[in-house]
Formats: C-alpha cells, sequence, structure tokens
C-alpha cells in the first residue's frame, strides 16, 4: 500500500532532469556520456524494483508474469537497451535523425520546467505538510543522510568527495511521490 509508495520514494532519484543539462553545462560531452550511462542502469535497475517493491509490498501475493512483461514493454527500457546496443554495436543514427533526436532534446528541459511549473502552480503546498510521513521522508532523503555522508566518514574522506552530500541532498521528483 501507501508504506511502499514512500519506500520507493525514499529510494528513487530523478537525477536526469536537472542533471543532464548541468552536467554538460560545466563538465561537457564527455561527463555527460558517463552520466548518461550511470543513469540508464540506475533507471534500469529503479523502474524493476519500483515495480516488485510495489507490487509485493503493495499486497499482492505471488509472482505476477505481467510485471516482467510490463517491464520489457516499457518504452523506456526498450529505449534504454536499444541504446547500449547502438553504443557497444557502433550503430549510429543518420545526420537527418540524428539532428532531429537533438532538437528535440534540447527542447525538453524547457518544456518539462514549463509543465512542472503549471503544475506546481495548482499544488496544494499546506496540504503537503500535514503530512507528516512525507514530512519525514523528504527530511531525511534532503537533510539529514547529506549530513550524515559528510559528517561520518571524517575529514579526509569528506575532503576527497567534498560534492557527495550535496549529491545526496539534491531535491527531486522522488519527495513528489
Amino acid at each position: 500500500g501507501e508504506s511502499s509508495l514512500y519506500a520507493y520514494a525514499f529510494m528513487s532519484t530523478n537525477s536526469g532532469f536537472f542533471g543532464f543539462p548541468v552536467s554538460y553545462a560545466i563538465f561537457g560531452a564527455d561527463v555527460l556520456f558517463v552520466f548518461i550511462m550511470q543513469n540508464v542502469a540506475l533507471s534500469i535497475s529503479l523502474y524493476i524494483t519500483g515495480l516488485f517493491l510495489l507490487h509485493f509490498f503493495g499486497g499482492k501475493k505471488g509472482f505476477d508474469k505481467g510485471i516482467l512483461m510490463n517491464i520489457v514493454k516499457n518504452p523506456c527500457m526498450v529505449a534504454s537497451i536499444l541504446s547500449v546496443i547502438m553504443l557497444f554495436s557502433g550503430m549510429h543514427f543518420p545526420d537527418l535523425i540524428l539532428d532531429s533526436i537533438t532538437l528535440i532534446g534540447d527542447a525538453t528541459t524547457p518544456f518539462s520546467m514549463i509543465f512542472v511549473g503549471v503544475m506546481l502552480g495548482s499544488c496544494d503546498f499546506k496540504g503537503m505538510f500535514k503530512d507528516l510521513r512525507f514530512v519525514a521522508i523528504c527530511l531525511l532523503k534532503a537533510v539529514a543522510i547529506p549530513v550524515i555522508t559528510f559528517v561520518a566518514p571524517g575529514p579526509e574522506v569528506t575532503a576527497q568527495t567534498p560534492t557527495l552530500p550535496v549529491t545526496l541532498a539534491r531535491p527531486d521528483a522522488a519527495c513528489a511521490a
């Protein structure tokens, strides 16, 4: 039920939404490539884990083959798998298709920001803060875990990875779940 939604919201992340354009702007295409590959693996694991978590801890009993089919037929999963196959096989799109995909990709973040703004305009922010479990998960995810990650390893490790707590604290769509 509801507990499985909170568990999934706590463990999931939406790092690509802002992460891709910011990484590209700051570090360039080489780092963006590594970030995208990491995000493909993360997305696949989160999607599979999320379906099983919501199914089994959502009160349903037994294994449902429909879940596996949902994983296999999901357009994002198909695109991710095809992109990895294309990467390792050396296949490339023709320039016309590649330019079209690039144009759509470049427009995604601005259009998404408009969409998120419209959605936020209709949110009941007072109502969100009445749900104490929601507030607790957001505080744990955005404050407590990054602080622990920064303090617990000690100054030597923290000096080597100063961006880790910020990475863990990133506000993302998981808190909206």
